[in-house]
């Protein structure tokens, strides 16, 4: 979370997260051997979720998915294969 006013969109700042504008922002990483409905599927339920438990209007969140490759991960003291 950023503090108040420091978050901006095309150059205007928000002093609290407008229900309209200044959507909430998220990076979804997931492993790389997802079908592409699969990863529809999530994109829609992390942004149903997300909603239903920020009362922000789903209109209003963006969502970005990158695949992370077997191999390219460490995690837990290692480097994670799939």
């Amino acid at each position: 979370y950023l503090p108040s006013g420091h978050y901006a969109v095309a150059g205007k700042t928000a002093a609290y997260q407008p229900r309209d504008s200044h959507p909430f922002l998220v990076d979804l990483l997931t492993p790389d051997f997802n079908s592409p409905e699969i990863i529809e599927k999530m994109l829609t339920v992390v942004a149903q979720s997300i909603a239903r438990h920020t009362n922000m209007p789903i209109h209003n969140i963006f969502i970005y998915h990158r695949q992370a490759r077997s191999g390219s991960v460490f995690d837990a003291g290692e480097i994670v294969r799939w």
